[in-house]
């Protein structure tokens, strides 16, 4: 499921929901791929369109139907617009990228039990990347951000769910 995003955006792009939002957001463009899972066969795209003359993002969740909603406001750090995702820059595969990320789990996180799983194109920095986190049954986080382009690790870290409780 997750190594068709190309095909799920296509998939979007023919129906009248997004022709209507295209013609009311001509400026709107792609900007991030989203996904949260348990089990693989049950995994779908969330697609985020920015609209930079009113910073709203409008999401496409692509499942059976698709569903879409726009929210006021952008998270960010920074006050400046995202970067729009080029799909065509994906050289390594989610497949190539698990396989990566496995390995490494395998060999230094191998007591961690993983039971759901968040996938994430975005921009980071100038770069496009696979933005992928484990939440284990054992409450750690493990994140690796990977470049699309090259299968290059950017960064990786393991940290406990608890360190993020709200204050």
């Amino acid at each position: 499921m997750l190594n068709d995003l190309k095909d799920e955006k296509i998939r979007l792009e023919k129906t009248n929901e997004f022709s209507d939002f295209r013609k009311e957001n001509p400026k709107s463009y792609f900007y991030a791929a989203f996904s949260m899972y348990e089990n693989i066969d049950d995994a779908e795209w969330q697609l985020d369109y920015y609209n930079p003359n009113t910073g709203e993002v409008t999401s496409f969740e692509l499942g059976k139907e698709i569903k879409s909603h726009t929210e006021s406001k952008l998270f960010q750090k920074e006050k400046e617009d995202p970067e729009e995702i080029d799909l065509d820059k994906i050289k390594i595969n989610l497949n190539e990228i698990f396989s990566i990320i496995n390995n490494i789990k395998n060999d230094k996180y191998k007591d961690e039990h993983e039971n759901k799983f968040i996938v994430i194109l975005q921009n980071i920095n100038d770069i496009q990347v696979w933005n992928i986190t484990y939440l284990t049954s054992e409450l750690h986080i493990i994140n690796f951000k990977i470049d699309s382009t090259n299968g290059e690790i950017i960064e990786e870290k393991f940290d406990s769910v608890l360190r993020f409780k709200t204050k």
